[in-house]
């Protein structure tokens, strides 16, 4: 990678608009002769077909502004998200290769965590991390859920949970943990690498679709569509995980564990019920 453009976020609407025309300009001054968008987003589009490549690359599915591209490609089956990626350069002659993702944890990082563990008596205990928190309200589950399900993991398993949070998550985790009739342990600020040693050390994480899942959800893994409910992720070994996405209401577990609408939500949605048949044990 030979340069890295950003979009600097900003709270106010005129602040966001102002940076995405110093990147338009950018792009325009860079004079590139292939764009390929992947995230097919109205707000990568318009920077696609403003670009002024001369090739604008993306999928060919019939929504949004899917005519700005001039070369399209067909998505492949639902599958790990990286791998996916490979679906959109096919029409460059990109065939999908075999791949192994690493996030790799620094030996201080490690060292800062299995310290705290020491002192919190986790060191040589299971215990279950709890992320509750995300960027995007849209994404969060319900926190009164969050603190239900929880204190059934320590009052039925008996298992210590921790509450993991990202420097402006604590909010969340305190209004969670104000919710909840047990009493969890807060982790302690982290940095991203610090937050992965500690779900490295886990025995379950319970998260939304943020950032604290993507290191954990590597090959192989079971793969299933989005929700804005949280993914449970059972441990097998270090980075090596099965992801299992829950939904609310009606809707049905999708995966390969035959795992109930119940494990999570009862069937009047009112109140979360946590039941891990196997293969799925704690």
């Amino acid at each position: 990678m030979d340069k890295l453009v950003t979009i600097p976020r900003h709270s106010s609407f005129s602040g966001d608009f102002v940076e995405r025309i110093k990147v338009l300009r950018t792009l325009r001054r860079e004079r590139y002769d292939l764009v390929i968008d992947s995230q097919n987003k109205p707000s990568s589009q318009y920077l696609t077909l403003l670009s002024g490549a001369g090739i604008r690359l993306g999928y060919d599915h019939r929504r949004w502004m899917s005519w700005v591209y001039n070369l399209r490609a067909s998505k492949g089956p639902q599958r790990y998200q990286a791998s996916m990626r490979f679906d959109i350069l096919k029409p460059l002659g990109i065939e999908e290769e075999p791949f192994q993702l690493s996030f790799p944890i620094p030996p201080e990082d490690q060292a800062y965590i299995d310290q705290w563990l020491e002192q919190e008596a986790l060191a040589r205990r299971k215990f279950v991390v709890i992320s509750p928190g995300s960027r995007q309200e849209r994404k969060k589950w319900r926190t009164d859920y969050y603190a239900e399900v929880a204190d059934c993991i320590q009052t039925d398993f008996g298992l210590p949970v921790v509450l993991l949070w990202a420097p402006d998550e604590w909010h969340d985790v305190e209004n969670m943990s104000k919710r909840m009739q047990t009493s969890p342990l807060m982790a302690p600020p982290t940095t991203l690498e610090q937050g992965v040693a500690l779900l490295n050390r886990c025995r379950l994480l319970l998260c939304n679709d943020s950032g604290f899942m993507c290191p954990v959800a590597q090959p192989p893994t079971t793969t299933a569509s989005e929700s804005r409910l949280p993914w449970f992720m059972k441990r097998f070994r270090p980075f090596s995980v099965r992801q299992y996405d829950l939904y609310s209401g009606q809707r049905s577990f999708r995966g390969t564990a035959r795992l109930s609408l119940s494990s999570c939500v009862d069937p009047t949605g009112s109140h979360p019920k946590l039941f891990l048949p196997p293969p799925l044990t704690l």
